[in-house]
């Protein structure tokens, strides 16, 4: 493809992602706002409501506006969904504050500037990992937690861990092949995305790979026993959803969580990988919705 050609159709993208996203904020009630916590700027999705919010925490290299479609199936509870620190529109970060301690210390913050004191948590693959760490270091704020995929005690090694042992990172694009490469590898059936947008996205990650090689560095470099240990001070109840086709965390994972997690459940979904909030969105709403009302 021509330069001029490719440049082009990112330049589409970026406006139909833009519009989108802002009419998907519109029919949603989704009001934007940043938080200040210490010297980091946090991006906001929020909507009022009675209760206690579902707190969306997005995955590696993911954003607040990736939980839209989800948010759009749970009905008219109150969410917050944030962009980690980092990520998405977020304050970067060096690595060395990329670890699930100073990012639940970042959402506990975060959560204390928008005056929300307790929440169910909704956390998909590092976001997991955070929403572990955040009810085990603050009990007393965390409702309930839902997991998607999430991180946790290597028991099996996933496709994912076999390909850093070779020196490959799936999760970080440098190209456009290797962006859609990704998708692949993330999911067992690839949701729609409209060529332009897909490429906008695309060209998003490339740019800023030096970023999220650090970030991920950041988080390997964390003591993964410390991070385990914190799975037996979790006493919040916790639903563990987990796609069984998993390339990324593998289900092995899920099964050493729900046997830590004093009050857990797990829910395997047959022929879904990675991301269960993409791949059924309508099954994964369903079950958000039964475990944060019960």
């Amino acid at each position: 493809m021509r330069l001029s050609t490719r440049l082009l159709r990112i330049a589409v993208g970026r406006a139909q992602y833009r519009a989108y996203t802002g009419i998907g904020r519109r029919l949603l009630r989704l009001r934007r706002s940043t938080v200040r916590v210490g010297d980091l700027t946090i991006p906001v999705l929020s909507r009022p409501g009675r209760g206690d919010p579902l707190v969306f925490l997005h995955g590696f290299g993911a954003d607040k506006e990736g939980w839209m479609g989800l948010i759009a199936r749970v009905g008219k509870r109150p969410v917050i969904a944030l962009d980690l620190p980092g990520f998405g529109k977020a304050t970067r970060i060096d690595g060395a504050r990329s670890n699930a301690a100073h990012q639940a210390r970042a959402v506990r913050d975060a959560l204390d500037a928008l005056g929300t004191k307790r929440a169910t948590l909704v956390g998909a693959s590092m976001g997991g990992a955070i929403a572990l760490r955040f009810a085990a270091d603050f009990p007393e704020r965390t409702r309930s937690i839902i997991l998607l995929g999430s991180v946790g005690p290597i028991v099996d090694k996933s496709a994912f861990m076999h390909a850093l042992d070779g020196g490959k990172n799936p999760l970080i694009p440098g190209t456009h092949d290797e962006f859609v490469a990704m998708l692949d590898f993330v999911t067992v059936k690839r949701p729609w995305l409209p060529q332009s947008i897909g490429a906008y996205l695309a060209a998003e990650q490339v740019k800023r790979k030096s970023d999220l090689v650090e970030l991920f560095d950041g988080w390997l470099a964390q003591d993964a026993a410390e991070l385990d240990a914190a799975l037996s001070r979790v006493k919040a109840p916790t639903l563990v959803i987990h796609g069984e086709l998993d390339r990324v965390i593998d289900l092995s994972s899920a099964r050493a969580i729900a046997d830590r997690v004093a009050s857990s459940t797990l829910m395997v979904l047959p022929n879904v990988g990675h991301v269960p909030q993409l791949e059924v969105p309508r099954e994964v709403a369903r079950a958000i919705t039964e475990f944060a009302r019960d």
